[in-house]
Parts: structure tokens; C-alpha cells; sequence
């Protein structure tokens, strides 16, 4: 077995700067960096991780904790985390938390027992900040969600922003009665989606009633059921806004079995363009989240802030986008009042 010493032979340098390479704890030249790389892959050397993490005190393994995994959109995250952190030489634990603030604050206490160096948390979103304070004891980046009364850096995509895109596309359609199937208040994210959605209502002249949103859990049971409910009403809508494409399912599938057809007859908007977004029947028009971004800059960013824990707290913004599919159409010709 090749031995850093071997390396070191082969590309003509130093034990150290061998080292400085593998544990990234100095500036190297890039030709010199190569010619070192080039070796250890000429003589299949490894570095030896747990040896790097007893010097280092390091356990090169990060925690990752989410709400709901049964969620696409979750698990795709947690796929472009663990891409993004393999490359940097780092494994996952993943923690499913079911939505339970209980649950997540459990599985804080196993990966700090665990010895994790850091961890990415999509934080539930029903605890208060000083609730959240005992997170900061080791390095943490929060998805989704802001919490500034943290030490800690947080990544989002601007829900707001695409509240406002799914807004404008379906006014942009001559939609003019809306009913929208949010997720639960506490849920920031959700709360954000709706502040914009209503803002591009205000701003064209529409009105959003409190009537007209209702609250469903993120899943697509709980969508169906609301679909149902809108079906009752007195006067429809002629397009919903669904908080996540799961719900949007739910309520297209609700909405088909009673006889309506999407998108003639009403227009349905979905939200995190899950692979099944594409698939659907109808191809579902939503708005696109950033999650391989976002799941790359959340190990980046864990990463810095491991090697540097007084780093002050910081906010990422990135913005989701519309893709538009077979759910929308214009509204039809008739009085809209």
C-alpha cells in the first residue's frame, strides 16, 4: 500500500507539501498541486481519514436533517448534498424528522454524540429561536430559513419571489378568481410564497379573500381533501396555487375524479419542480427551487465555517424560476366577477 512518502517520491516534492494538499492547510501551486494529485493516482494512494481526523480533530462527516424524505423534494436536496460533500471528501448522515420538532432536536443530540463536524438542518420551522439557541454549539447552516438570533448562516430561495411568478403567470392567462392550497402558518417558506403570491394580486388589481387560501400539510392526502372543499364552493376558481408540487397533485387528482379538466377548466400551479413535475398528467407548470444550488452552497458554506467557527452570520439568496408545462392555460371566455 502507497504511503505518503511514495507520493511525495514520485512527484518530486516535499512530505509536506504532500500533506498541505491532502488536508488543504496551505496554499500550493497549482502545478505543483497536479503533479502531486497525478501521483497518488498513478500509485492508487488514499489518504487515511480517520488518521486526518484524530490530528485534525476532525471526523470529515457532516449531519444533514430534514423534514419529510418521503418528499421528492427533500430527497433530491439531500442527493445534491451528498454529491456536493462527497467531493469535498465528506460523508452524510441523514436524519429524517418527520416534521417533529421533538424528533429533530434528537437527532441533534445523536450527531453531536456522533462527533459530526457540522450540519445542514431544513429546519421544520415551528420552533422559537431560543428553542433553536443549543444548535449553535457546533457549525450549522439552516436551509429555507432565517433565524437571527443564531450565530449561524442560512440559505434560501426567495419564496416570496416565486409567489410572485406563479402569480404573474396566471394573471398574465386573464385569471382573475384564485383559490390557494398553502402549507401550515408556521411553515416560513409557505408564509412567504403566499406574501408574494398576494402582493402580485394587489399590484394587478386582484383580491386574494382569507377564504380563499386553505391549509393542507404539504402532502399531496391533504391537497385532495381541500380540492374537494374548493369543489363546494358557490362561486369557483378558475385557477389554485398549490405550495408544493405533491399538493398539486393531489388536487389535480381530486379535481379530475369529480369531472374537471385541467387545465380547461381550471388552471392548477405547483411549487419545487420535482422530477414527477414533468411526468404528470398534466405536465405540471410550477415554480423551479434551486436545490442543487442551494444543496452545493450549503456544504461550501458548512465547510468554511468549520474551518473558520467566529465567522459572522450570514444570509444567501438564490431565485427560483417558472416552468411552464400543461397545467395552465387561459382563463375561458366568460364574466370572471
Amino acid at each position: 500500500m502507497a504511503t505518503m512518502r511514495d507520493v511525495a517520491q514520485k512527484a518530486g516534492v516535499s512530505i509536506t507539501s504532500v500533506s498541505h494538499v491532502i488536508n488543504k492547510t496551505r496554499f500550493v501551486a497549482p502545478g505543483l498541486k497536479k503533479r502531486i494529485f497525478d501521483a497518488m493516482r498513478d500509485l492508487h494512494y488514499r489518504p487515511n481519514r480517520l488518521a486526518q481526523g484524530l490530528r485534525n480533530k476532525r471526523s470529515f462527516t457532516l449531519g444533514l436533517i430534514l423534514p419529510d424524505i418521503t418528499n421528492p423534494y427533500f430527497a433530491e436536496i439531500a442527493r445534491d448534498i451528498e454529491n456536493a460533500s462527497f467531493k469535498q471528501g465528506y460523508s452524510i448522515i441523514i436524519c429524517n424528522s418527520d416534521q417533529d420538532s421533538a424528533t429533530e432536536s434528537r437527532y441533534m443530540e445523536v450527531l453531536t454524540d456522533k462527533q459530526v463536524d457540522g450540519v445542514i438542518l431544513v429546519d421544520v420551522g415551528s420552533r422559537s429561536p431560543k428553542a433553536l439557541a443549543p444548535l449553535s454549539t457546533m457549525p450549522l447552516i439552516m436551509l429555507d430559513r432565517e433565524v437571527p438570533e443564531l450565530p449561524t448562516d442560512s440559505i434560501q430561495a426567495d419564496n416570496a419571489e416565486g409567489g410572485r411568478v406563479a402569480a404573474e403567470h396566471l394573471l398574465s392567462l386573464r385569471h382573475r378568481r384564485f383559490a390557494c392550497i398553502a402549507g401550515p402558518e408556521v411553515i416560513q417558506p409557505g408564509d412567504n410564497r403566499l406574501v408574494g403570491f398576494k402582493e402580485a394580486l394587489e399590484k394587478a388589481g386582484a383580491i386574494l379573500d382569507e377564504s380563499q387560501i386553505l391549509r393542507g400539510d404539504f402532502r399531496s392526502e391533504s391537497a385532495y381533501r381541500l380540492a374537494l372543499e374548493i369543489l363546494e364552493w358557490k362561486t369557483m376558481p378558475t385557477a389554485i396555487f398549490a405550495f408544493n408540487d405533491l399538493m398539486a397533485f393531489g388536487a389535480i387528482t381530486a379535481l379530475s375524479e369529480r369531472g374537471m379538466r385541467v387545465p380547461e377548466d381550471i388552471s392548477v400551479v405547483g411549487y419545487d419542480n420535482i422530477e414527477q413535475a414533468s411526468y404528470f398528467n398534466p405536465r405540471l407548470t410550477t415554480v423551479a427551487q434551486p436545490h442543487r444550488e442551494m444543496g452545493e452552497m450549503a456544504v461550501a458554506k458548512l465547510i468554511e465555517r468549520i474551518a473558520e467557527k467566529d465567522l459572522p452570520a450570514r444570509v444567501f439568496h438564490l431565485s427560483p424560476c417558472l416552468v411552464t408545462r400543461n397545467s395552465t392555460a387561459p382563463a375561458r371566455n366568460r364574466r370572471e366577477d
